[in-house]
């Protein structure tokens, strides 16, 4: 006879058996619910069976960004040349910190040792601020650029400034991207100044 109590205390196990069919491959674990997936940009999509890609060669060129690591392989490569450079130039300039300077005098030794380049004396009780360099060119070294029609000895109107509506004559063209003008004779004005090309006219 079973009592309640035993009863309680028995527990059926159930077995499942997993089956594989041929071909069959098992499913990879997904990742965490609403985690969104990382899209690899560099990866270039069929379009048909044919082998229509949806993105040209060049555009995968970019896409790649390989014109860019092309780049910097280059810059890494001059730069280590430049340094085995430096360091072979300062391995012949380099100097002792010290050096034996002749004294006279009986009791004195006769030499002393003394640094090759002495500590500078005086030190600044405030730091400076440093100058940061800029890769930009200076107004002076800008490059200048004319109208082809503005050459010298062709015969110009001015539109603006004091000399408006009269007429003068190119000398020639200066470095600092002004035109040397001079007045013509027969109108009665005799000036030599210097003006912007885009004040006057043809």
């Amino acid at each position: 006879m079973s009592t309640p109590q035993s009863a309680a205390k028995t527990t059926t196990t159930t077995t499942t058996k997993v089956v594989k069919t041929v071909g069959s491959t098992p499913k990879k674990a997904t990742g965490v619910a609403g985690e969104k997936k990382q899209i690899n940009s560099h990866k270039n999509q069929r379009l048909s069976t044919v082998g229509l890609m949806k993105f040209s060669r060049g555009r995968m060129f970019h896409r790649r960004a390989i014109w860019r690591i092309g780049k910097w392989k280059e810059e890494q490569t001059k730069l280590k040349e430049t340094q085995k450079k430096t360091k072979r130039s300062s391995a012949k300039r380099k100097e002792p910190a010290m050096k034996k300077k002749a004294i006279g005098g009986e009791r004195n030794g006769k030499e002393r040792s003394v640094r090759s380049k002495r500590f500078p004396r005086y030190y600044p009780t405030e730091e400076r601020p440093k100058k940061f360099r800029v890769k930009r060119k200076r107004f002076s070294q800008h490059e200048r650029r004319f109208r082809s029609n503005l050459t010298p000895g062709t015969i110009v109107i001015m539109v603006a400034g004091r000399y408006a509506g009269k007429r003068a004559v190119i000398v020639k063209q200066l470095k600092s991207g002004l035109l040397l003008l001079t007045g013509i004779e027969e109108a009665e004005i005799s000036f030599l100044r210097r003006l912007q090309n885009t004040s006057d006219d043809d």
